[in-house]
């Protein structure tokens, strides 16, 4: 059955005894197919100089496995769009049609809108409820997402056919049950309601993590689509009838898929290639100024802020010990006091806060200056003396040699930089 072939006029007095007609596979489909695949190359190099450029702050904020997920789902689900809304003539391996549609376009479609659940619900868990999400609890919402969606494939393939998808040996068409198109569309609109409700929830976050305008677009895509295939897919025709609808489904879907991967990495990626060091300090300045210090009095702890952003792509190895200074040496200093211009002496002060926070706390800083230094210490004495005054003495006694072994490497550092500035 799978191998016959069918002519043009056959396939359409076959439909024509259901009420309808079947316009041929053509042209403007194998366009679809070629333009699709063009997108996903593009979008495949955005996300593979993202990950050359990985230990970019502003590009590892953005979670690049999850976006390189996405770009996975996104495939899929273009290919499952290709079966399941007959772009190409539903024969041979093209005929299987619960296995385009079922376990391929709306398993992958499903699994794409996740992604995007799963990082609007990192932002608020993290933002709003105050609470770490690192290790396992990661995977467990991809995990729970995909369990579901197995569930639910594995249902409409053990049922008959004529209640799920079926496949039509006359008009070699994939003909799709009422009810599993309702049933499809309906959780697709749910977790997009999901989607929706936790990113007004967490449009007021700290401005280096805010992405209302990230969102906002986003949302505009999926509405699209959703429409676009809610209206499509509801009609008395079959999709993969009419050359309108199976066009306009596939040509909205890698559209929009596509869009929401640069939405996400395009800012950053750019701002990486043009204005890479200015931007870097930047973003820096703001995680300190406008989120952990003034808000959640974390007052410059580093090692907070790297389990923060760890949910948002950044690495959670845990941070490299201190040098001591007898091995600090030139390498150590950052690459932008080490290009330095001759009478540029406030970036080069503005970068010596890096190696100071470096060895204060382990890991890189994100200070602009060696006065944020002094006010990170300050904030440390507050919290401890709110904290357990019996503890606050032995703290202090601390802190104050690690002022002064902090003047130390500045002096250090700045008498290994002199020829960079006369």
């Amino acid at each position: 059955m799978l191998a016959i072939r069918v002519s043009d006029e056959d396939r359409i007095e076959a439909a024509a005894k259901h009420g309808y007609g079947i316009d041929p596979v053509g042209g403007l489909e194998t366009a679809a197919i070629i333009v699709g695949s063009v997108f996903f190359g593009l979008t495949a190099i955005l996300v593979i100089y993202s990950w050359f450029n990985h230990m970019y702050q502003p590009i590892r904020a953005k979670n690049l496995p999850q976006n390189t997920l996405m770009l996975l789902c996104g495939i899929m689900w273009f290919v499952g769009d290709i079966g399941s809304n007959g772009l190409v003539k539903t024969v041979g391996v093209w005929a299987h049609c619960r296995l385009w549609n079922l376990w391929i376009r709306f398993f992958f479609t499903f699994m794409f809108s996740c992604c995007v659940f799963v990082r609007v619900c990192a932002l608020f868990r993290l933002f709003i409820c105050q609470k770490q999400c690192s290790g396992l609890k990661i995977l467990l919402p991809y995990t729970v997402a995909a369990l579901c969606m197995v569930i639910f494939c594995l249902v409409g393939q053990l049922v008959s056919p004529e209640k799920t998808v079926k496949y039509d040996p006359e008009m070699q068409l994939c003909l799709h049950a009422r009810a599993f198109h309702i049933s499809s569309l309906v959780l697709r609109w749910i977790i997009w309601v999901f989607v929706v409700v936790f990113m007004w929830l967490v449009r007021n976050i700290q401005a280096s993590f805010n992405e209302v305008r990230e969102s906002l677009l986003i949302v505009i895509i999926a509405l699209i689509f959703l429409v676009q295939n809610t209206v499509f897919e509801t009609m008395d025709r079959p999709v993969a009838s009419s050359k309108l609808a199976r066009n306009a489904i596939t040509w909205t879907d890698f559209i929009c898929a596509n869009l929401t991967v640069w939405v996400i990495l395009t800012y950053p990626v750019y701002q990486s290639i043009f204005h890479r060091k200015s931007y870097l300090r930047h973003w820096r300045s703001k995680l300190m100024d406008e989120g952990f210090k003034r808000e959640y009095g974390i007052a410059g702890n580093f090692h907070s802020i790297e389990a923060t952003m760890c949910i948002l792509g950044t690495s959670t190895h845990k941070p490299k010990p201190a040098k001591s200074k007898e091995t600090w040496d030139f390498q150590d200093i950052p690459e932008e006091i080490q290009e330095v211009e001759s009478n540029d002496i406030y970036t080069l002060e503005a970068g010596l806060a890096d190696p100071l926070e470096r060895k204060n706390q382990g890991t890189f800083g994100i200070c602009t200056t060696v006065d944020t230094t002094m006010d990170t210490t300050e904030g440390i004495m507050e919290d401890m003396v709110m904290a357990d005054v019996a503890m606050a003495a032995e703290e202090i006694a601390v802190v104050a040699a690690i002022v002064v072994e902090v003047e130390e490497i500045r002096a250090t550092v700045l008498a290994k930089t002199q020829g960079l500035i006369y």
